[in-house]
């Protein structure tokens, strides 16, 4: 009879000694050593040699985006790319690239800031020759086609330079408008 309860109470027995193990080792991980708090300023995401392609719906590209390096912070949800060139494409209009020593993305990615000889440089098109543009900072909203700067900008075409202080370039229209202190050199495209 006492075997007979023996044998009735082994798997609790085996149950209940498992439960101690468990809880036991439970306890044994937890008070390890302490864990390495994380530090938010370092990177949580780097990458060297980024390229990376936004499509349209249609499968036709949007714009490109290439770094020599790529990093991301979570401290500041930020993202810093080094040796940038961004490249917007549009079925109806000409192509149009953004490159810089430095770049910074906003956290919803609507937002880029170039810094440091900054270039943009438009493809000719049916209309106009090739633009190319100078200046040391940038904001570029990639969505709307749209670049703002406040800073000195250098605008070389076909026909002539033409230099100014503050800038919003539209590229789907192709309008330029310069703030302040406008000067400029053209010649006639017609002349010998």
């Amino acid at each position: 009879m006492r075997r007979a309860r023996l044998v009735t109470w082994t798997p609790l027995l085996l149950l209940a000694g498992l439960g101690a193990l468990t809880a036991w080792l439970n306890k044994a991980v937890q008070s390890g050593a302490p864990r390495p708090e994380t530090d938010l300023s370092s990177p949580d995401i780097l990458v060297e040699e980024l390229a990376a392609i936004k499509y349209n719906p249609d499968g036709t590209r949007r714009y490109r985006l290439t770094a020599k390096r790529f990093e991301h912070r979570p401290d500041e949800d930020s993202t810093q790319m080094i040796d940038p060139v961004l490249t917007q494409y549009h079925p109806d209009d000409a192509e149009m690239s953004v490159r810089a020593r430095h770049a910074l993305v906003s956290s919803d990615a609507t937002e880029v800031t170039f810094t440091g000889d900054v270039l943009i440089e438009r493809a000719a098109d049916a209309v106009s020759g090739p633009v190319r543009l100078t200046t040391t900072f940038l904001k570029v909203y990639p969505e709307e086609g749209i670049a703002r700067t406040d800073k000195e900008v250098v605008i070389t075409g076909d026909n002539g330079t033409l230099r100014g202080v503050g800038l919003e370039f539209n590229n789907r229209t192709r309008q330029m408008r310069l703030e302040s202190r406008v000067r400029g050199q053209f010649k006639n495209p017609r002349a010998p």
